[in-house]
């Protein structure tokens, strides 16, 4: 099965691109008939084509067809309407072979001053990074398990996913697809060159320097590929991301620009410019390969990367090469590269879940969202023992929403909710994200007792500031 290519006209027409590669592995040439025949939801055939192809022997062929449907139902985060593909192969009459897609109709805008439309809707992706495993149950996740870590996600507000930083398993992207997530897929978190391994405990120690960087020069255009041509058909995904934080500054590469300051790095520099550190011109050279892998098989979708140190790669090429730019941890940037690259289209790639990132994505139009670190617990950058993973996320590693998960829901979600916890108050100031639903205190102890809830008033008739009392 080829790609399918995903329209929709302003009259209410959409259109189905199908590319079917056939191969004959049989000692003579064949002549063949494919049929592509689209079901909807309900079982009912709304639309079908019919070609022949005749395909010598030991060789490949492939036929183009375009499959039109009349005021299709289109896919969206609350209706994630599905249709099935049902593509079949005859031979002499004979059914030979078939395969079934899930598919439907979807539009995708991106424009670098108002952000991204779904379907002509301008909307802000409140997104989440993810890694691939699921606490004690490793990296082979049961898709029910999935299921009702996404179904939990969703019931807080996310309404987008970040794969970091690589593929995952396919029943990943067929739930993204049936519950109504968006994807930014990505495949890459490094590439020619190691970045630093924390061996004894995240930041803490000598690191390591392991990886994948030694097979990257034979594999990188192939696997990224193989990546776009696998989940190509998922209606899900939005974009195809080449890499993660590739330019953390001083690791591996480096730019005179690294002397002038810190402006425009989120992340750790690891000092100024090194002159026998790789190259940061590199990546843009590297980047433009990248992208040309993925257009190969997929025109319809963005490409894009988290940039980790966004003004040292503004001093390449590297940005310039993709078509949406990520921006990790670099909220400082959005308005000032808005005006020196005005045709730039930026979003938060990776962001931490405090206030102020949020509002520089709801107060500026450009900025069409962000992908807080992280959604779940997982068990990568760990600390030193007895850390067992790390625990930024919204949801713990048994699928618990965590109050944090709460105080995100009291921002993104569209349905009334409330929760409350405390903690003890040590900062008049400052109102926690991290307030847990715990009450056993010691008499006379100083705590706060703080709300998270979108509702306009609350009727608790709690303080913000209380003593407890047995």
């Amino acid at each position: 099965m080829g790609r399918l290519r995903l329209s929709r006209s302003k009259k209410g027409a959409g259109t189905l691109n199908v590319e079917v590669d056939v191969e004959n592995g049989s000692s003579s040439k064949s002549t063949l008939t494919v049929v592509n025949e689209l079901f909807s939801k309900d079982g009912k055939s709304v639309a079908k084509a019919t070609s022949k192809i005749e395909v010598a022997t030991k060789q490949n062929g492939k036929i183009s067809a375009k499959i039109n449907v009349k005021n299709p139902q289109l896919w969206d985060l609350e209706n994630p309407n599905l249709y099935e593909l049902k593509t079949t192969v005859l031979k002499d009459g004979k059914e030979i072979d078939k395969t079934v897609t899930k598919t439907g109709f979807r539009d995708f805008t991106f424009d670098p001053n108002n952000g991204f439309a779904l379907n002509g809707k301008w909307m802000k992706m409140k997104g989440v990074c993810l890694h691939h495993d699921a606490g004690v149950l490793g990296s082979a996740v049961p898709r029910e398990v999935w299921k009702t870590r996404l179904k939990t996600l969703k019931e807080i507000g996310v309404n987008a996913i970040r794969t970091s930083h690589n593929p995952q398993a396919p029943d990943f992207y067929e739930l993204c697809d049936e519950l109504g997530l968006l994807v930014l897929n990505e495949a890459y978190d490094e590439w020619e060159f190691p970045k630093r391994k924390w061996l004894e405990g995240w930041n803490y120690g000598t690191p390591g320097f392991e990886g994948s960087f030694d097979i990257f020069a034979d594999y990188a255009e192939k696997d990224l590929e193989d990546f776009v041509r696998r989940d190509r058909n998922h209606l899900s995904v939005f974009a195809w991301s080449i890499g993660n934080e590739v330019d953390y500054p001083n690791d591996p590469y480096s730019h005179p620009v690294l002397d002038k300051g810190k402006d425009g790095f989120g992340q750790a520099t690891y000092g100024g410019y090194k002159p026998d550190a790789p190259d940061a011109m590199r990546l843009g050279v590297i980047a433009k390969r990248l992208v040309a892998a993925v257009k190969k098989y997929d025109k319809s979708r963005p490409t894009t990367a988290g940039l980790a140190g966004v003004a040292m790669s503004n001093e390449t090429e590297y940005p310039g090469a993709l078509d949406i730019t990520g921006y990790n941890y670099t909220e400082s940037k959005y308005l000032t590269d808005h005006k020196k690259y005005p045709n730039r289209v930026i979003y938060g790639s990776e962001n931490v879940h405090d206030m102020d990132p949020w509002l520089a994505v709801k107060n500026n139009k450009h900025i069409f969202g962000q992908f807080l670190w992280t959604g779940i617990d997982y068990l990568g950058e760990s600390g030193r023992w007895p850390s067992r993973g790390f625990y930024s996320g919204l949801v713990d590693f048994a699928g618990v929403i965590k109050p944090r998960g709460y105080f995100r829901q009291s921002l993104w979600s569209d349905k009334p909710m409330a929760y409350i916890g405390t903690y003890p108050l040590t900062n008049e100031k400052e109102v926690s994200k991290d307030a847990w639903a715990i009450w056993n205190y010691e008499a006379g102890q100083k705590i706060r007792v703080v709300c998270y809830t979108n509702a306009s008033k609350s009727t608790f008739g709690i303080k913000r500031k209380s003593s407890w009392r047995n």
